[in-house]
């Protein structure tokens, strides 16, 4: 039997229930509100309900009218999809970050001081002293962060589902009028203010007047949330021994691959059958347009890592570097007309082509297995295949987005949405080679490497 068959078959079923519980009576009454919510609650239920089933609790799914991406549309926990802001059936439960449903995301779960050597373990770790976390297992929350990503349902999220980025929530809420406590729950997401665990005492605090949700991200010695409450809406770090709401995410794509905080999908060339990231380094989405402003990522400057240059509005400076595989600074580096490069040392490029941007170990730009590719790879994809311009290069399979650069001399943000750069991993003297693209041009060019540009990585 199809599932359409059988929703019909317990929707008949249901409301046969209803007419023979009041068989007795011998005549027609109409149902109490009571009745009718309870009723109304079971058939939607079995209308709505997507069949998902996650340590006791039933969820159904949402899709963002903003990505098309697919959410549970509760918290981890909740009895049901909030009817207002203070809705407590909706709550859910409050879990440390990256633990496992294993007891202590309950409200009342016992408490004890002791640090966890495992991730799972029922009681509510309390930790007053720095770094204000509920395990030794792993400082830097590499394992957590792994364990959160998982899809097979052995994890918090449900087979399918894992726990979001900082940059997948960002995109829902605080990018599309999620300003406050309302707006979360007005949002499609309908966020409530459940408060959230103390980390000192494992007291819940601010229920009904502030909301949080915990993402997959680590951020020093904290992790990242989305918190929101009357006074406003932020992404910021807290303590990883907190108590927080959890909401989950469907996987997005067959093969998924993590990255600086960043979920990429892969693509497959029809013309080299070669592997490639979904959307340049940093981007929120695949582009749905040559302008489309969250697929244009980040603007590396040539040969280095991430380290927070990469971002548009990170601050300048005119100091060049003297070591080029960790600067030590987020600063985006300007240079002279004359100079050409961000670095002042390694004029030959050899050392951030080989040992930065060829590496396939995720310890340079892109992910595990993946790494910057050179000018007769990138070429054979794109210039030796029709793009000839801005709207080819979008509707090639790679979906390029005309996103601008950053100014090597002044550090400013140019042509964005009608002109695009690429990187590749690829020299000619002291200048490096991207692949640029307008309205009327495609082609590979010679340029300064203190230039801002996108980046598109390979599978080796």
């Amino acid at each position: 039997m199809n599932a359409k068959k059988k929703r019909c078959v317990n929707i008949w079923a249901i409301v046969s229930m209803v007419t023979l519980l009041t068989l007795p009576t011998l005549k027609a009454e109409p149902l109490t509100t009571t009745q009718l919510h309870a009723t109304m609650g079971i058939i939607t239920n079995f209308i709505l309900s997507d069949g998902i089933v996650h340590n006791g609790t039933s969820y159904g799914k949402v899709t963002s009218p903003y990505t098309g991406r697919i959410w549970l549309d509760r918290n981890l926990g909740a009895s049901r999809v909030c009817t207002s802001l203070d809705d407590t059936q909706c709550y859910g439960d409050y879990y440390q970050w990256g633990r496992n449903h294993d007891g202590h995301q309950d409200g009342n779960s016992t408490v004890t001081t002791t640090l966890m050597t495992v991730i799972e373990h029922g009681d509510f770790v309390i930790n007053s002293s720095v770094p204000y976390d509920w395990t030794s297992l792993d400082s830097d929350g590499s394992i957590r962060k792994h364990n959160w990503l998982k899809t097979d349902g052995t994890a918090v999220c449900p087979i399918g589902f894992r726990v979001p980025t900082d940059l997948e929530l960002k995109v829902e809420t605080l990018d599309n009028a999620v300003v406050d406590n309302n707006t979360a729950f007005s949002n499609f997401l309908k966020l409530p203010s459940a408060g959230y665990r103390n980390y000192s005492a494992a007291t819940i605090l601010h229920v009904g007047l502030k909301g949080s949700l915990w993402t997959g991200v680590v951020s020093g010695l904290g992790a990242r949330f989305l918190n929101f409450s009357i006074a406003g809406a932020n992404l910021i770090n807290t303590k990883r021994a907190d108590g927080l709401p959890l909401r989950c995410i469907q996987k997005n794509m067959p093969e998924e691959h993590y990255h600086n905080s960043t979920v990429y999908g892969v693509v497959t060339s029809s013309y080299t059958g070669k592997i490639w990231l979904d959307r340049n380094l940093g981007a929120n989405r695949v582009c749905i347009g040559f302008d489309d402003t969250e697929c244009y990522g980040d603007y590396y400057q040539w040969g280095r890592n991430f380290d927070g240059h990469e971002d548009s509005t990170s601050p300048i400076t005119g100091t060049l570097a003297n070591v080029v595989a960790n600067v030590g600074n987020g600063n985006f580096i300007t240079s002279a007309f004359s100079s050409n490069d961000w670095a002042s040392v390694d004029s030959t490029g050899y050392m951030r082509r080989i040992s930065n941007w060829s590496k396939t170990d995720g310890s340079s730009v892109c992910p595990v297995g993946f790494r910057v590719p050179i000018l007769t790879e990138l070429s054979a994809e794109t210039l030796d295949n029709g793009v000839i311009n801005k709207a080819t290069a979008f509707s090639n399979f790679l979906k390029f987005p005309s996103a601008g650069y950053r100014s090597p001399v002044y550090g400013s943000m140019n042509t964005v949405g009608t002109i695009g750069f690429v990187w590749t991993n690829s020299v000619n003297g002291t200048s490096s080679i991207e692949i640029g693209f307008d309205s009327g041009y495609a082609g590979w060019n010679n340029h300064s490497r203190a230039s801002g540009y996108s980046l598109r990585c390979l599978k080796d």
